[in-house]
C-alpha cells in the first residue's frame, strides 16, 4: 500500500521528540567511530506507521552521510515479508545491498517497531542471522521504556565486542542489574542491541561497535533456533482468550498515562493516521511523536492491509477487537469527546467535505432536511460507537433490533432526524448525511412519548456517579435494609444535618450494601460520589476529584479544592452542583477524623459506613448484622446449584451467617469440587488446629479454618500466589493497583517464590487469578486493581512467624520505594503519591532501613506540601525527623535531610518561634557534619536566614545570606543553581533592608542566569523577575515596573493553568496591585488587591502573612478611591492581626499603622495619626536605622501630621532634615524625593515664605510629571499648593 504521508508530516514537525541531526554535532557523539571508516548499511522501516517519523529519518541519515565517520553509508528499505521477517529492500525501487558474504559492515535497523512481526520475534531472528557476520543494531525514535510498554522484550545489558565491528555473536555482555534468576534458564541467545535515537544512545553504540569499552544499552536476546511462525501462532492463539474489556483493562496497566489518556481521544475518531497526528498535536503535544507509536504497536490496534475504505490512500488502523474502542470511551470525559469530535469534523471538512460524520455535538440535537451524502463505513462506525457509548439523547441517533428487544427487525433503524438511516448491516451499507437546518423543538425532539421522557429520566438521572466500587454480581438478600435505607435517604426532607451510617463489625457487608443501594438509586440522585474515608489523604483527593469532575475551579491543590467543594454542596444554590446528591464514606474509621468533610446541613444526603462504634452518637445508625440464615443458604445455592438446601444450611450455621465468610466458603467449593461433609470435616479439623494459634480476630473459630483451608489450598496450587497475598495483607485494605507489582520486577531480598511472581506478568496476573478464584481479593477490571478486606489480612498475618512477618513486611515496603514516581512536585504524580501514602501508613515504612523507602517518605512529605496539606507535610516530616533522630543519629544525613524539612514546613505554617531553635540547632550539625562549604550546609544557612526576616532581623539575615553567597560562589562557582538559589536569597535581603541598587543589580545578574538555565516562562527565574521589578518599582520606576510585572501576571497565568489559585500567581498579582496604584491605575489597582486577597484567603488564613499584605493593599487602594471609612475598618483589622502574627515591632506590623496613621488625619484625627507615626518611627530607627526607607517614609507622613496640628515650624524642620536624607538615600528626582519637596513647600507657604514655596513646588511637580507623566493621578492632586504627600509603604515579601 502506498503511504500518502504529506499530511502526517505537517504535522508533526515539532514537538518533544523532535530533534534535527547536523553532521558536526553527530560526527561528535559517533567520536569513538572517527577514523575507523566502516561501511555502513541503515535500512529505513518502510510500514505506514513510520511516516510521521519522516523528517527525523531524512534529518538522521543525510548527518550520517555528511559526518565523514563512515565509509560508505548505504540506505535501503526495511520490510517485514509474508512469513513475518524482516527483510532488506532497495530504496525507489533498486536492489537491496548484498549482506550475504560480503565483508563485515555496520547495520542499523532504523523503527518505530510497530509492526507485530517485532513482537512475534521473527523481524529480531532475521536481525540475528544477519548478526553472525555483521554488527546489527536496531535504532529507535522511541525510548527505552516505551519501546516496552509496546510489547518489545528488552533487557538493560552492558555489551562489549571483542574487536572493532566484532559481529553480534561475538558480543560480551552481562546485566546492567544483576535480577538473580531472570537469566538461568535462557539457552543459547544472541544480543542484538536496542538504540535510543539521542546522543547518548549513538555514543553508547559508538563504544560498543568501535570496541572501546563497555556500553550501557537496552537490547534483545534472541534465541538461536527460534521459530518465529510458531512463536507469533502461539501469541495469537492466546489473544483470542481475551474478552475487549480485558485488553482494554490489561493495556491500562501497561501503557504510560498519557498514551492510555489519548488512547481513549483517538477511541473518538476514525483511525486515519494523519487524523490521529492532529489529535494528538492538539491534545497532547506535549506526549510527542512516541506517544502515537506506542499507541499503535500496542496490542489494541492493527493496519488495515487495503487503508481507507473510500478509495483514498489514507493510512488506516482499526481495532483488533469489537468492543475495544467502546471500552477505551467508558474511560473518557465528556467534555475531551467533544473536543475530539470537533477535532474530526473540521479534518473531514478539509479531506472529504461531502463526507458525513460528527456533525452532532453531545449538547444538541440537529434537525436534518433531505439530501443524501454518503460517509465512509470505518467513519461511521467510529461515530456509532460514540453515540452508543454516551446514550441518552444521542441513544436513538444509533440502536440495532438486537438492542431493543420487542422493535421488529428492518434493514434500517431510524432516528429522530427526519430522513436520516443507519443501516443495520453497517459493514457494507453506508450511512447518508444530511443538510442541517435549525428548528425549534421541544426538548426531547419534534415529540416525545411518555415512554422516551421516562428512558431519558432513567439514562440521564445520574450524570455524575464516580468511584463507587464494582458491583457485587453476587448480591443477595437484605431487603429489609435496602429498603429502610431508601426511606432515610429519600429527597425532600429536611437538610442532612446528621449522615446515616450502616454500622456493624467488619465482614457483615456494609460496604456492598452502600455499593448496592448505589446502583439501584442511580437514577434518583443527580449525583452520587464514593469516598473511601479509612485515611484522610484518601477523602481529600477524593474530594479534589469531585471537584475536577463538577468543573470547579479549585484545580488540584487540596487546601483550595477540598473546601469549595464542601462549600458548593452545603450552598444547595451553586450553578455546577446538583441538589440532590449523595456522598457515601465507606469505612470511615474516627468521626473527629471525618467529620470535617462531611457537607452537613446541605441538600444533599450522606451515607457513611463504619465498623466504628463512636458513630453512634454522631450519626443516626443501621445496624448491618450476619446473613439471615436463608439468604446465607440463597449466597451458597447461588454458586452451587447442586448443593442441597440441608447441607447449605450445615454449612452456614458451621461459618456463622458471616457474609464475606459464606462469600468465600461458596467460592472455595466451586473450586475444589469437594463435598459438603467432607468440608465440613475438614473445617472441623482445622478448627483443633488453630485452637492454639493465637489471634486478635473476634470471630468463631471456624471463620478462621475456613479461611485457613482456602489459604492451604491456594500455597499447594501456587505458592507464588500465596507470597503475593502475604505482602498484600502489610499494604492499605484499600485497592492496589497491578501495576504497583509491574514496578517492582528488578527487588531483592525477597522470597523467590515472590520474586518470580513480580518479575514475569504472566505468572503476576495467573496468581491473581488464583487467589481471585477463591474469592480472596475482590478484582476491579476497570482500576485494574485489586483489593483485599483488612480479615483476610489480619489471618495472612496471624499464620505467619515472627521471621516471615519480617520479611513479607519488608517486602511490601521495598514494592512501595519501587513506586516512587520520584517527582513530588509533578501535578500528574499526586494521585500515585496518595495511594502511597495509605499503604505507607499501613505497613509501618517509617520504620523501614531501606534507601528507597527513605527516598519516598522525603518525597511523600514534598508531595503533601505541594498538594496543599501542610499541615501533614508538617507532621509526618516531625514524625519521620524524630524518628530518625532515634534510630540513625542526630547527623546522619537522611535526619538531617527531613530536619531541613520539617523546619521548611514550620516555617511555612508561620510556627516561626518553633521553626527558629530547630534550624539553628541543624545548622550547627551540618557544619559539623559537612563542613561549611557543602550545598546542604548552605541550605541550612538559607533557612536560618529566613527564620531571621521572619522575626524582623533584617540585618541579621543580610549577614547570613551575605556569608552563603560568598561561599556559593567561591566553592560552587556562578554558574551553578545552588548558586542562583544563595543570590535570589541575598537580593530578598537586600530589599528588606533597603538597599535597593545593590539589589537590582544581583537580581539582574540572577534572573537571566536563571533564564540561560530554564527559559524565560518557568517558575524559577519568574521568581526572581518578580523580586527584580519591585525592586525598580522602589527605584522609582514606576511605570516600567508595572509594565514588566504586568508580563509577568501573564505569564503566571498561562502556568497556572488547572491551578486557579496557584500561590506564586497570587503573590505576583498582589505586587501588581501595588505597582499600578505607584504608576496611577487606582482602579486597576483595586482590581487586583481584590483578586489576590479572595485568592489567598481562600488558599491560607486571615493572618497569613501573604493575606495581611494582600489586605493592606486593599486599604491602600480604597484610601486612594475615597472610600475612608472602609478602609480604615480594615487597616485597624490588618494592623491587629499582624502584631498577632508576627509581633508588634516586626517592621512589617509597623509598615501596616503607617498606613492607619493616614488614615486617622484623612479622617480628623490628627493628635492619633501623630502618635501612632511617632511610634511607629521610633520602631524603624530600632529596627532598620536613621536611613532605611521606610524611616524616612514615615518621617514625611509624621511631618504632615505636624503640620495638620499646627505645628508649621516643627513639620518644617522634620522636613528639611528628611529631604536631605531621602535625596541622599534615593535621587533627587525619586518620586519619594518629589513628594517631599511638596511638603515642604507647603511648610514654607505656611510660614510665610511664599516666593521660595512657589519656586519649590513648581519645580516639584515639574518633575513628578516627568517621572510620573502628564496624566498620573498625583500630579494633579499636588499641582494643588493646599495639599499634600502621603508616602505607602508596602511590605517586603520575606
Amino acid at each position: 500500500m502506498r503511504v500518502d504521508s504529506e499530511d502526517v508530516a505537517a504535522g508533526v514537525t515539532a514537538g518533544p521528540d523532535a530533534h534535527e541531526w547536523a553532521a558536526d554535532a553527530l560526527r561528535e557523539v559517533l567520536a569513538p567511530l572517527v577514523g575507523q571508516h566502516r561501511d555502513l548499511v541503515v535500512a529505513v522501516d518502510d510500514g505506514p506507521a513510520m511516516s510521521i517519523w519522516a523528517s527525523t529519518v531524512e534529518s538522521f541519515t543525510r548527518a550520517l552521510v555528511e559526518s565523514g565517520v563512515f565509509g560508505e553509508v548505504t540506505v535501503c528499505a526495511l520490510g517485514i515479508d509474508d512469513g513475518g521477517r524482516a527483510v532488506l529492500r532497495g530504496s525507489g525501487g533498486g536492489s537491496p545491498p548484498d549482506l550475504v558474504g560480503s565483508e563485515r559492515r555496520l547495520l542499523l535497523a532504523l523503527t518505530d517497531a510497530v509492526d507485530p512481526a517485532w513482537r512475534s520475534g521473527g523481524a529480531w531472528t532475521a536481525l540475528r542471522e544477519l548478526g553472525a557476520a555483521h554488527s546489527v543494531a536496531v535504532v529507535s525514535p522511541l525510548p527505552w521504556w516505551t519501546a516496552c510498554r509496546t510489547g518489545l522484550d528488552l533487557h538493560r545489558l552492558r555489551l562489549r565486542a571483542s574487536e572493532p565491528g566484532a559481529p553480534n555473536h561475538f558480543y560480551e555482555w552481562e546485566p546492567q542489574v544483576d535480577v538473580p534468576g531472570l537469566y538461568d534458564d535462557l539457552g543459547d541467545v544472541v544480543p542484538v542491541s536496542f538504540v535510543e535515537l539521542a546522543p547518548a544512545g549513538l555514543r553508547e553504540w559508538a563504544t560498543l561497535v568501535a570496541a572501546a569499552g563497555w556500553a550501557n544499552l537496552g537490547a534483545a536476546l534472541v534465541p538461536v533456533g527460534s521459530d518465529p511462525a510458531a512463536e507469533a501462532a502461539l501469541r495469537r492463539s492466546g489473544d483470542v482468550t481475551f474478552s475487549a474489556a480485558g485488553l482494554v483493562a490489561a493495556y491500562r496497566s501497561t501503557a504510560s498515562k498519557v498514551v492510555f489518556d489519548l488512547a481513549v481521544h483517538w477511541a473518538v475518531a476514525p483511525l486515519e493516521l494523519p487524523l490521529l497526528v492532529r489529535i494528538l498535536e492538539l491534545l497532547h503535544p506535549e506526549a510527542g511523536r512516541a506517544a502515537l507509536s506506542e499507541f499503535l504497536g500496542g496490542p489494541l490496534v492493527a493496519i488495515e492491509p487495503n487503508g481507507s475504505d473510500d478509495g483514498g490512500n489514507r493510512v488506516v488502523f482499526r481495532f483488533v477487537r469489537e468492543g475495544i474502542r467502546e471500552e477505551l470511551l467508558a474511560h473518557g470525559r465528556r467534555i475531551d469527546t467533544e473536543r475530539v469530535r470537533k477535532v474530526v469534523r473540521h479534518y473531514l471538512d478539509e479531506h472529504r467535505p461531502v463526507v458525513a460524520g460528527f456533525e452532532w455535538s453531545l449538547d444538541d440535537e440537529p434537525v436534518t432536511a433531505a439530501s443524501p451524502i454518503v460517509a465512509s463505513p470505518h467513519v461511521a462506525e467510529a461515530e456509532r460507537a460514540v453515540l452508543r457509548a454516551w446514550s441518552g439523547v444521542h441513544l436513538r441517533r444509533y440502536s440495532t433490533p438486537q438492542e431493543h428487544p420487542g422493535v421488529e427487525a428492518s434493514s434500517t433503524v431510524r432516528n429522530d432526524e427526519a430522513g436520516a438511516y443507519i443501516h443495520a448491516d453497517g459493514h457494507d451499507r453506508t450511512r447518508v448525511r444530511e443538510d442541517t437546518v435549525d428548528v425549534d423543538r421541544n426538548a426531547g425532539g419534534l415529540e416525545v412519548t411518555a415512554v422516551e421522557q421516562e428512558e431519558r429520566r432513567r439514562t440521564l438521572a445520574s450524570p455524575v456517579f464516580g468511584g463507587v466500587p464494582p458491583r457485587n454480581v453476587n448480591f443477595t438478600g437484605r431487603a429489609d435494609l435496602l429498603q429502610e435505607l431508601e426511606r432515610r435517604l429519600v429527597r425532600g426532607g429536611t437538610a442532612a444535618v446528621l449522615p446515616e451510617t450502616l454500622h456493624g463489625m467488619g465482614g457483615v457487608g456494609k460496604s456492598h450494601l452502600a455499593i448496592e443501594y448505589a446502583y439501584r438509586n442511580r437514577a434518583n440522585f443527580d449525583l452520587i460520589w464514593w469516598v473511601p474515608a479509612e485515611r484522610s489523604v484518601k477523602i481529600v483527593n477524593s474530594l479534589v476529584e469531585l471537584g475536577q469532575r463538577l468543573g470547579l475551579e479549585g484545580g488540584a491543590e487540596s487546601n483550595v479544592a477540598v473546601q469549595q467543594v464542601l462549600d458548593a454542596l452545603r450552598s444547595g444554590n451553586h450553578a455546577k452542583v446538583p441538589t440532590n446528591w449523595l456522598l457515601i464514606f465507606d469505612n470511615a474509621d474516627s468521626p473527629d477524623a471525618v467529620q470535617e468533610y462531611l457537607p452537613t446541613g446541605g441538600t444533599g444526603r450522606i451515607l457513611v459506613t463504619s465498623r466504628n462504634s463512636q458513630w453512634l452518637s454522631v450519626a443516626r445508625p443501621l445496624e448491618v448484622n450476619v446473613f439471615q440464615r436463608a439468604e446465607s443458604v440463597q449466597l451458597l445455592r447461588r454458586r452451587d446449584p447442586d448443593l442441597s438446601e440441608e447441607d447449605a444450611g450445615r454449612l452456614a450455621e458451621a461459618l456463622g451467617d458471616l457474609p464475606l465468610a459464606i462469600a468465600q466458603a461458596a467460592a472455595w467449593r466451586v473450586e475444589t469440587g469437594m463435598p459438603a461433609d467432607e468440608y465440613l470435616e475438614l473445617l472441623a479439623e482445622k478448627q483443633l488446629e488453630l485452637l492454639n494459634v493465637t489471634t486478635t480476630l473476634d470471630y468463631p473459630e471456624s471463620v478462621a479454618a475456613m479461611w485457613d483451608l482456602s489459604l492451604s489450598e491456594l500455597k499447594r496450587k501456587n505458592p507464588s500466589a500465596l507470597r503475593l497475598l502475604q505482602v498484600c495483607a502489610f499494604l492499605s485494605p484499600e485497592p492496589i493497583n497491578r501495576t504497583m507489582f509491574s514496578y517492582s520486577r528488578n527487588i531483592t531480598g525477597v522470597p523467590p517464590e515472590l520474586s518470580r511472581v513480580l518479575r514475569d506478568r504472566l505468572r503476576l496476573n495467573e496468581a491473581i487469578r488464583d487467589i481471585n478464584r477463591f474469592a480472596l481479593v475482590r478484582v476491579d477490571h476497570r482500576t485494574n486493581s485489586i483489593e483485599l478486606h483488612r480479615l483476610v489480612q489480619a489471618v495472612l498475618i496471624s499464620q505467619m512467624n515472627e521471621g516471615d512477618r519480617a520479611v513479607m513486611r519488608n517486602a511490601a515496603h521495598l514494592i512501595l520505594g519501587e513506586n516512587d514516581p520520584e517527582a513530588p512536585e509533578e501535578p500528574d504524580n499526586w494521585p500515585t503519591y496518595v495511594d502511597l501514602s495509605a499503604h505507607l501508613a499501613a505497613s509501618n515504612a517509617y520504620e523501614s532501613d531501606a534507601e528507597s523507602v527513605r527516598s519516598l517518605l522525603h518525597n511523600q512529605v514534598q508531595f503533601l506540601y505541594r498538594w496543599g496539606e501542610h499541615k501533614r507535610s508538617a507532621e509526618l516530616s516531625e514524625r519521620m525527623y524524630k524518628n530518625w533522630v532515634d534510630r540513625l543519629g542526630e547527623d546522619h544525613p537522611e535526619t538531617l535531610r527531613m530536619g531541613r524539612w520539617y523546619g521548611f514546613m514550620l516555617w511555612v505554617e508561620g510556627r516561626y518561634a518553633e521553626a527558629t531553635p530547630l534550624n539553628l540547632e541543624l545548622l550547627d550539625r551540618h557544619r559539623r557534619t559537612y563542613g561549611e562549604e557543602h550545598e546542604a550546609t548552605i541550605v541550612a544557612m538559607g533557612q536560618v536566614a529566613a527564620d531571621k526576616r521572619a522575626e524582623g532581623d533584617f540585618v541579621g539575615a543580610l549577614e547570613l545570606s551575605k556569608r552563603s553567597y560568598d561561599i556559593c560562589v567561591r566553592y560552587l562557582g556562578d554558574e551553578d543553581p545552588v548558586t542562583h538559589d544563595a543570590a535570589h536569597n541575598l537580593g530578598v535581603n537586600l530589599r528588606l533592608v533597603g538597599d535597593f541598587a545593590s539589589a537590582v543589580t544581583l537580581d539582574a545578574d540572577t534572573w537571566d542566569r536563571r533564564v540561560q538555565i530554564y527559559g524565560q516562562e518557568h517558575e524559577v527565574p519568574l521568581y526572581t523577575q518578580v523580586g527584580l521589578t519591585i525592586d525598580k518599582r522602589e527605584l522609582g520606576h514606576y511605570r516600567d515596573a508595572c509594565a514588566e510585572q504586568e508580563e509577568v501576571v501573564r505569564i503566571y497565568e498561562r502556568l497556572s493553568e488547572g491551578r486557579p489559585l496557584n500561590p506564586t500567581w497570587l503573590r505576583a498579582v498582589r505586587h501588581l496591585a501595588v505597582m499600578r496604584s505607584k504608576a496611577g491605575d487606582h482602579e486597576g489597582a483595586m482590581r487586583a488587591a481584590e483578586t489576590a486577597f479572595e485568592g489567598l484567603r481562600r488558599r491560607y488564613n486571615l493572618d497569613h502573612p501573604d493575606v495581611l499584605a494582600a489586605a493592606l493593599a486593599r486599604s491602600v487602594e480604597l484610601r486612594h478611591l475615597g472610600r475612608h471609612e472602609t478602609a480604615a475598618h480594615l487597616a485597624q483589622d490588618t494592623l491587629t492581626r499582624y502584631a498577632k502574627t508576627l509581633g508588634a515591632d516586626h517592621p512589617h506590623t509597623l509598615s501596616a499603622a503607617v498606613n492607619v496613621a493616614i488614615l486617622r488625619r484623612l479622617k480628623g484625627d490628627f493628635e492619633g495619626a501623630r502618635d501612632l507615626n511617632q511610634a511607629t518611627l521610633a520602631g524603624f530607627h530600632t529596627r532598620l536605622g536613621d536611613d532605611h526607607p521606610s524611616t524616612l517614609i514615615t518621617g514625611i507622613n509624621l511631618a504632615s501630621d505636624l503640620h495638620a496640628l499646627g505645628d508649621v515650624q516643627g513639620a518644617h524642620n522634620a522636613d528639611v532634615e528628611i529631604l536631605r536624607r531621602v535625596t541622599a538615600v534615593f535621587d533627587a528626582d525619586h518620586p519619594t524625593t518629589l513628594a517631599c519637596q511638596v511638603n515642604l513647600a507647603q511648610d514654607l507657604r505656611s510660614l510665610g515664605r511664599t516666593d521660595e514655596a512657589d519656586q519649590l513646588h513648581l519645580r516639584a511637580v515639574a518633575a513628578l510629571r516627568e517621572r510620573l507623566g502628564q496624566r498620573h493621578p498625583a500630579v494633579a492632586e499636588l499641582s494643588d499648593p493646599q495639599v499634600r504627600a502621603n508616602c505607602d509603604i508596602d511590605p517586603m515579601p520575606l
